[in-house]
């Protein structure tokens, strides 16, 4: 996994995107050579097979561990999103609570901020 650990989504998916081309193009011999067995009697070579389904194995395993961390990333990414957006709408909320305070006066900041309580609080 460390040989994964610095590259981007974008990297990944582009790398992932390669492996299953490759993968798909090695199905799609071992198929030709399927029918070529069913049409002629003839079998492929033994050690071609053995080296492409091998191939196949191999390279599904490396598309299997991409798209884990992949998806790892994309839930790091989400919760840091997600964290973000929290202290933006906190900064947020203080900053128009400051501002409020400010432009109204003491007094009417007061009696809206009880309001607001008794609102969010419910009957």
């Amino acid at each position: 996994m460390s040989a994964l650990g610095g590259k981007t989504i974008d990297e990944l998916l582009a790398e992932k995107l390669s492996l299953d081309e490759r993968n798909t193009a090695i199905k799609n011999q071992i198929s030709e050579a399927k029918a070529h067995w069913a049409a002629t009697g003839r079998y492929a070579d033994p050690d071609w097979y053995s080296r492409a389904t091998s191939a196949q194995r191999i390279i599904g395993r490396k598309s299997q561990t991409l798209q884990l961390r992949i998806s790892q990333l994309r839930r790091e990414e989400k919760a840091q999103n997600f964290a973000t957006s929290q202290e933006t709408g906190e900064r947020f909320k203080h900053a128009f609570m400051r501002l409020v305070r400010e432009r109204l006066g003491e007094a009417e900041y007061v009696e809206l901020r009880d309001a607001a309580k008794r609102e969010a609080e419910g009957p």
